[in-house]
């Protein structure tokens, strides 16, 4: 399999080619756009190159995409703009506000809007978003965007009064308990002193949010509140409190570490910082928090705890999960495909990955891959920076992509969900495509890998049973389309389908694929079973086989 060009590719290939090519490439690259920032990009260079026709082509699709939101408009304002002048940018935008009026508002940012209007010197448009924003928002955090837009955009304090005060009659009457109802009382209250310099109605509310917090992060946040207004007698006096309840609400090696870090920055005595080290160590059980541990020591107190070191070393996959035959018909095997792209991947590869954070955290990201690379050993769970850094690579396509860095990243990442499963169809769809790429002897190292996750997932998680089972049907499929295991394995497929409520097969993406929503996953999914199965007839598949392979093409 070759890696498919993306409509950024192509958009670079033709960047200095003579008219007649670059036209060609443009060509192409629309006929690989498939969301609103593609179309966008290539009206972009249709404008360079002096197409009008073109550019608006494109402009148009680009605003008939599902995602074309209030930034999407923006931009096809700016092209618009230089083809028709101001009045025909503010059109655009005015149909999107009208669409959103229409009954279209699931995903309505009229702070957003407003500001994009006031980009074009509208300030009536701007007026209106403001007040349309008002009587249609009624989640707190979202009031004090509108609060602040309010000073910002019209110099409106009565306004932003109005909204801040809507947002805390809300929070008053207010007993939802999720993160998102507990961040209100923090958000608003730091508005109120930062717009207006109401202390106390700040500290009513901050107040609030701390008897709400349920965990350790939700106190410690409210004490973060206080420190970044800049009130240090508040600080002085709030801080204790919050720390003395994130203590109580302190369950696990994680929640310590967290209070060890957050302490310094209120110039605790090391005394207590020590206690918080003590108290993770005590709690500390698996081999990822263990090592996650002897970091924090090193870096917070320059210790080095040598029993924190070797019991976070953690185990190779082949040590987790020995080779063995298994009932699917083939062996699991959860060692081979990471010990072969161990071998073939590199250390700038591995700084790649880590290079997208900041300087502390991609040091640590960065040593923690380098000693997964060495020793071949992983520490499960993975951390939440080390998942993030490895979770921005899958969504990765195009020519130059490094498929042996993005294969790496998401087998670490399945390894990690074996501890705690999530049903990703996207990771499971990008390691198949890019082992695809990699070729035939990367396929026949997945698929004991495949088979080790399917196993795991069909004793605890339906939907992530079924993409386990939909990658190891491509992949063994494009390693051989007779193998006969093929037809039990699809069965399994509709069995396991058939336990989870998917969407309707006469709506977009059906069987399986309905489940999925990132539409770089869509396309890679769409693209892998197009190509594992587009030739092939029904009547060359075996009954079961053919029905699977029918109803996926259909997506």
């Amino acid at each position: 399999m070759q890696p498919v060009a993306t409509t950024s590719d192509l958009l670079q290939l033709a960047e200095g080619r003579a008219e007649q090519s670059r036209h060609e490439l443009l060509a192409a690259a629309e006929a690989a756009a498939t969301g609103a920032d593609d179309w966008l990009a290539v009206a972009d260079a249709w404008a360079v190159a002096g197409d009008a026709v073109a550019t608006e082509r494109c402009v148009g699709m680009a605003l008939q995409q599902h995602d074309a939101g209030v930034q999407e408009h923006g931009h096809a304002a700016t092209l618009r703009a230089q083809l028709a002048g101001r009045d025909a940018a503010v059109a655009t935008l005015t149909a999107l506000a009208d669409r959103w009026l229409g009954g279209g508002e699931a995903d309505a940012d009229w702070v957003s809007l407003a500001e994009a209007f006031r980009a074009w010197g509208d300030e009536s448009q701007v007026r209106r978003c403001l007040q349309l924003g008002m009587e249609r928002t009624v989640e707190p955090v979202a009031l004090t965007r509108l609060a602040k837009a309010h000073l910002q955009l019209l110099g409106d304090h009565d306004g932003a009064r109005r909204s801040l005060d809507r947002a805390s009659a809300v929070l008053a009457a207010t007993t939802d308990d999720s993160w998102e109802g507990r961040a209100g009382f923090w958000a608003v209250g730091m508005e109120w002193q930062e717009l207006f310099g109401e202390t106390e109605r700040c500290a009513a509310l901050l107040d609030e949010a701390l008897v709400r917090a349920p965990d350790v992060h939700g106190c410690t946040l409210v004490a973060m509140c206080w420190l970044a207004l800049g009130l240090p007698e508040r600080v002085a006096d709030a801080a204790p409190k919050c720390f003395a309840k994130a203590r109580r609400r302190a369950a696990t090696t994680e929640d310590w570490l967290h209070i060890a870090d957050v302490l310094p920055r209120f110039a605790a005595l090391e005394a207590e910082v020590r206690e918080a080290w003590q108290q993770a160590r005590a709690l500390a059980a698996t081999p990822g928090e263990w090592r996650r541990l002897a970091v924090a020591m090193q870096r917070g107190l320059r210790e080095r705890d040598e029993e924190a070191w070797v019991k976070g070393r953690g185990f190779a996959p082949a040590e987790l999960f020995p080779a063995r035959p298994s009932p699917l018909g083939w062996s699991a095997d959860a060692g081979a495909l990471f010990d072969w792209l161990r071998e073939r991947i590199t250390e700038p590869a591995l700084t790649a990955i880590a290079a997208e954070h900041d300087r502390v955290t991609r040091d640590e990201i960065l040593d923690e891959l380098i000693a997964i690379w060495r020793t071949g050993c992983v520490a499960l769970p993975l951390g939440y920076e080390l998942r993030s850094a490895l979770s921005s690579r899958w969504p990765r396509e195009g020519l130059r992509v490094d498929q042996v860095e993005r294969a790496f990243a998401t087998t670490l990442l399945l390894f990690d969900e074996l501890h705690r499963p999530h049903g990703d169809g996207e990771v499971f769809g990008a390691l198949v495509e890019s082992c695809a790429v990699l070729g035939r002897e990367a396929m026949q190292h997945l698929v004991g890998t495949l088979v080790v996750w399917l196993e795991r997932a069909l004793e605890r998680d339906a939907e992530e049973a079924m993409f386990a089972a939909l990658a190891l049907l491509v992949t063994a499929a494009r390693i051989d389309a007779d193998d006969v295991r093929l037809e039990p394995l699809a069965q399994r497929l509709e069995e396991i389908t058939a336990k989870i409520d998917l969407p309707s097969e006469d709506v977009e993406n059906g069987f399986v694929l309905g489940r999925i929503c990132n539409r770089r996953a869509l396309r890679v999914w769409r693209r892998l079973v197009h190509e594992t199965w587009s030739t092939a007839s029904a009547s060359s598949l075996r009954p079961r086989l053919a029905a699977v392979v029918q109803r996926l093409l259909a997506n």
